[in-house]
């Protein structure tokens, strides 16, 4: 996603992670909207594992959420599927998601924010997301990489986009 500010006299650009996974804690009804209460409700006690947010990055704020444990097992359970366990990749474990937040010129600003490095009248930031099954987070973290490399901040790209949303979104489904 492309993020455009533009601005009749110079100003100052900050933008901000804010994840909402801050520690690992046990899994509460609060946490169970999507399956009505199947989780929260069994014997079964699942954790609720933290968002992270990588350090160390000069110019980009990445963060992630990996799934190091799965509830894959237990849903066979629920589902009378016993005998499938084993059967079938763990579609669950190791799944991480995440973004990162990344822009012309800015530069990181504590833990969780960009800035820009002084005032001007145009600013463009990208938020780049990727969701896969990574052997590992630093795999993870060069399929996210690649993604970035994809990110144009090009007056043709931007119109490119606005061309799609005005006729292509239309021809590709029908309908808006």
């Amino acid at each position: 996603m492309r993020i455009v500010s533009e601005a009749a006299q110079p100003v100052a650009c900050r933008a901000a992670v804010e994840p909402w996974r801050l520690q690992e804690r046990p899994f509460g009804g609060d946490d169970d909207g999507h399956s009505g209460g199947g989780l929260a409700g069994s014997s079964f006690k699942p954790t609720v594992l933290p968002d992270v947010v990588v350090p160390d990055e000069k110019t980009r704020v990445a963060w992630y959420h990996r799934n190091t444990r799965s509830v894959y097992d237990f849903c066979l359970e629920v589902q009378h599927l016993e005998k499938l366990k084993g059967s079938f990749p763990d579609p669950l474990l190791n799944h991480t998601f995440g973004a990162s937040l990344i822009g012309r010129g800015f530069v990181r600003s504590g833990e969780r924010e960009l800035r820009s490095p002084q005032p001007a009248k145009c600013h463009e930031l990208a938020v780049c997301v990727l969701a896969e099954r990574a052997a590992t987070t630093d795999g993870w973290l060069r399929d996210l990489s690649r993604v970035e490399g994809g990110v144009s901040t090009s007056a043709k790209s931007r119109d490119a986009t606005a061309a799609w949303w005005k006729d292509g979104c239309r021809t590709a489904t029908g309908s808006i």
